[in-house]
């Protein structure tokens, strides 16, 4: 796996094929993490930890966090940031 293990796809963190997605979803991350300022993979110290992370742990709906959000921009967001390329 190449990349900052936080802003990996999960399909880049199964070693799977990767494509333009996987550029959406890191894109998305960061969106996510500047406006709720909390990340979506947790800091640890250990990689392979951060890996497991992205590829199961689903981050709280950003609507939840930051209400004054537009509807439209977090609900982008969240799609942006979803565990499978399909969707």
């Amino acid at each position: 796996v190449m990349g900052t293990f936080r802003y990996v796809s999960p399909e880049m963190a199964r070693a799977e094929a990767i494509d333009n997605r996987s550029d959406i979803y890191a894109s998305g991350v960061v969106l996510y993490e500047l406006l709720s300022g909390i990340p979506v993979v947790p800091p640890t110290p250990v990689a392979v930890d951060m890996l497991r992370s992205v590829v199961s742990r689903t981050p709280d709906p950003l609507k939840m966090i930051a209400p004054s959000i537009p509807a439209a921009l977090s609900d982008a967001v969240m799609k942006a940031i979803q565990k499978r390329p399909a969707d």
